[in-house]
């Protein structure tokens, strides 16, 4: 536990100090029943873009970091966890009247999770990967807010057994661009 504080308050000083350059940052909520699973799994976390790379009008490659902790309502196993990410991300951007749409992916960013058990879910180790898919929109007078809806997983892409995974089919977030 000790250890997870230190990382926990690292993390987010990191986070501060990189807010001053970041490209964007979202806060998100997300509950669902965990796919083959018989618990239900909330998630709140942090996200921060830190850089990017705007490819074409409708490319942008970004770089960022994620905390999330996730709960369940499981009577087995640990109910709490927390997942430490670094990811990248691609957008496809759609731009429509005053909104510029995007469809977001993120693929495979190394995860450090304070536990191997959420619940009834196993992961042979305390390294993973996350995965991140959704769709969302920017808006207002210079598109710098946004919304979004997506779907997070965490697993560690069978690199071990056991890997059940840990999702959250059902997310929103809101953001903002500097």
């Amino acid at each position: 536990m000790n250890r997870l504080f230190h990382l926990t308050i690292g993390l987010v000083l990191l986070c501060v100090s990189a807010l001053a350059s970041a490209a964007e940052w979202s806060m998100s909520y997300g509950n669902s029943p965990q796919p083959g699973g018989a618990q239900d799994n909330q998630m709140i976390a942090a996200d921060l873009l830190i850089q990017e790379w705007q490819r074409s009008d409708v490319q942008r490659l970004s770089w960022g970091a994620s905390i999330t902790h996730l709960k369940t309502n499981a009577i087995e196993g640990n109910s709490n966890i927390t997942a430490l990410s670094l990811f990248p991300e691609l957008k496809l951007l759609q731009p429509i009247g005053k909104q510029l749409y995007y469809f977001q992916v993120r693929a495979l960013g190394p995860t450090w999770l304070s536990e191997k058990q959420l619940g009834d879910r196993y992961q042979a180790s305390q390294f993973a990967l996350l995965a991140q898919v959704g769709a969302g929109m920017y808006f207002g007078p210079e598109r710098n807010s946004s919304i979004g809806f997506f779907y997070r997983h965490f697993s560690n892409a069978n690199i071990d057994q056991p890997n059940d995974g840990l999702d959250v089919l059902f997310n929103l977030s809101f953001g903002h661009r500097f």
